[in-house]
């Protein structure tokens, strides 16, 4: 059963990225953003992009889109002309347009989008600015999401692990991304199957048992996983513990 990428989408349209479940271990949410930067919008642009959101939350795409591509366009001439402190919010403007292209069924714009507010981040955090990595994991993640339903199995494994990457890096410094982790571990044990990788679906199997058993009980999904890792063993002619993981699988479904 495939459940996509988990919190970061709902249906065919991704989360604001400003709505994420992640924080700080004893942060306000923001993520290390200054008021400078939250201000940064020059006024027509933050005008363009003001409108667009409340187009995109009404479900009125077309409209959105028109907006997202003036407010990007407006945000790409104040970079050009030194507004660096600009860049954070073109990343933004991106992403959120690249969600209004899947809602309007436009998977490629939509990769090129992401993978253009990616590079902005990326250009961010090297220079410092360490609140754009979970942006940027999250940019990951709706990617991967869009390479999934396309049936681009290679290029959505590839994203779930540099995702995969940057949020273990933030859950060592104390951010909770646990939720996000057990998803990418999940689908990437999903894929591993289609891709033929069974070594690579018992590892991803683990540590999503692992962190859904620190956490909250979901039968539902634990019995997911055992099955999903007990099929990777399977494939592996281990046997035995292909039903190993047959038995706890059955007592959850009893």
């Amino acid at each position: 059963r495939d459940r996509g990428l988990g919190p970061d989408t709902h249906g065919d349209r991704f989360r604001h990225p400003r709505q994420g479940t992640c924080r700080r271990a004893g942060s306000n949410g923001s993520h290390g953003r200054s008021s400078t930067t939250r201000s940064s919008r020059g006024p027509l642009e933050r005008a363009h992009f003001a409108r667009a959101s409340a187009y995109l939350t009404t479900d009125q795409a077309e409209k959105a889109l028109r907006d997202f591509t003036k407010s990007i366009t407006l945000s790409t001439q104040l970079v050009e002309e030194g507004r660096l402190d600009q860049r954070d919010e073109l990343a933004q403007a991106y992403t959120l347009r690249s969600q209004t292209q899947v809602n309007l069924r436009q998977p490629k714009e939509a990769i090129r989008d992401l993978s253009k507010a990616i590079e902005l981040r990326q250009k961010l955090i090297t220079e410092g600015r360490a609140d754009q990595n979970l942006e940027m994991a999250q940019n990951y993640l709706q990617r991967a999401e869009i390479y999934r339903t396309d049936k681009q199995e290679e290029s959505c494994q590839t994203d779930l692990s540099a995702a995969q990457t940057m949020l273990v890096a933030l859950k060592i410094v104390g951010t909770d991304v646990g939720e996000l982790l057990l998803n990418i571990f999940r689908q990437k044990a999903s894929l591993g199957i289609q891709l033929g990788r069974y070594h690579d679906v018992v590892q991803d199997a683990d540590q999503a048992l692992q962190l859904l058993q620190s956490g909250q009980p979901n039968g539902e999904l634990e019995a997911e996983l055992y099955s999903v890792r007990g099929e990777g063993h399977r494939r592996l002619l281990l046997s035995d513990k292909a039903r190993v993981d047959t038995k706890p699988q059955l007592e959850i479904d009893a």
